[in-house]
């Protein structure tokens, strides 16, 4: 922890910077596939089903190219090294190493959102048939919404609650190969496969999940209990009265839930380079073991 106050203390200025033109890049390219691409698509058909997949796969792609410019950033960053904002395009800079590897996430993220979505469907669809007929309207359904808004506001909350819990549950899942694009770049000889289960196989090394998940939760937890204070805050009867309340405890809620973002990044590089350190230590221990050669025939 005293690590990720430091690396905070340090590089807090730098990464904030780093993620917001970062969010802003991935909004811009992510946007402009899907828009393009669905603007093509036939909604209701299994062709048009296909086409949103599509583009669905490359704004995955493109968004995990700019995590791995990112994540190789963050642990030069940690380690001292030299750094600028254009390791953001580090990925594109090196594709033999990020190519492989935004394909292999962009593909697991995707068949992810399939299954979510034909769950969502099974559950949602008899109960909330006006969400279907919401969602496959081909323009903008304002007197669909006017006639129905209770209604689509509770199979909204529905479909954004269940989507959140399986969001969680698949990121806790991934959480193992958090690691992989950061050994992909400091260890180019390993595939993106190796470098997965290097990945894993780190994590689950002296009870480093558990570790991680501890540095996760301490490294957020008190800008998200702030952030949460400011939200219910701006929900009291009084301060929809006051717009500069209102407006300030907005604010304080961005800043903290953004706070939380940046040391949650940080605490990646923070712990992976703390294991790393720790493995060639304890393989450099391994090599100086003296070895004990068998006596020879005939001593005892």
């Amino acid at each position: 922890m005293m690590k990720l106050n430091q690396a905070s203390n340090l590089n807090m200025g730098k990464v904030m910077y780093s993620i917001f033109i970062k969010i802003i890049l991935e909004l811009l390219f992510c946007t402009a596939i899907i828009m393009t691409i669905l603007g093509t698509a036939t909604p209701g058909t299994r062709s048009g089903t296909v086409t949103a997949y599509i583009a669905f796969f490359l704004a995955f792609f493109v968004l995990f190219m700019f995590q791995f410019g990112f994540m190789e950033m963050l642990r030069r960053l940690i380690r001292q090294e030299f750094v600028t904002l254009g390791f953001l395009f580090y990925g594109f800079k090196k594709p033999r190493l990020a190519f492989s590897s935004a394909t292999v996430f962009a593909t697991i993220s995707t068949i992810a959102l399939f299954i979510i979505n034909e769950i969502l469907a099974l559950l949602l669809r008899d109960r909330f048939p006006i969400l279907m007929e919401f969602v496959m309207a081909k323009e903008t359904p304002a007197k669909l919404i006017q006639e129905h808004k209770d209604e689509i506001l509770v199979a909204a909350s529905a479909y954004l609650g269940i989507s959140s819990f399986f969001l969680i549950v698949i990121l806790f899942l991934m959480l193992p190969f958090v690691f992989t694009f950061m050994i992909r770049a400091e260890f180019p000889q390993k595939n993106i496969f190796k470098s997965m289960f290097m990945s894993a196989r780190l994590m689950f090394r002296k009870g480093n999940f558990f570790k991680f998940i501890a540095l996760l939760t301490r490294a957020a937890i008190k800008s998200v209990f702030f952030a949460i204070i400011a939200f219910f805050m701006g929900l009291l009867p009084f301060v929809g009265n006051s717009s500069v309340l209102g407006l300030l405890l907005n604010f304080a809620f961005l800043v903290n839930m953004y706070t939380a973002l940046i040391r949650i990044y940080l605490a990646i590089p923070v712990m992976y380079v703390g294991v790393m350190d720790e493995w060639n230590e304890d393989k450099r221990q391994e090599e100086l073991k003296p070895v004990l050669l068998p006596a020879p025939d005939g001593e005892n």
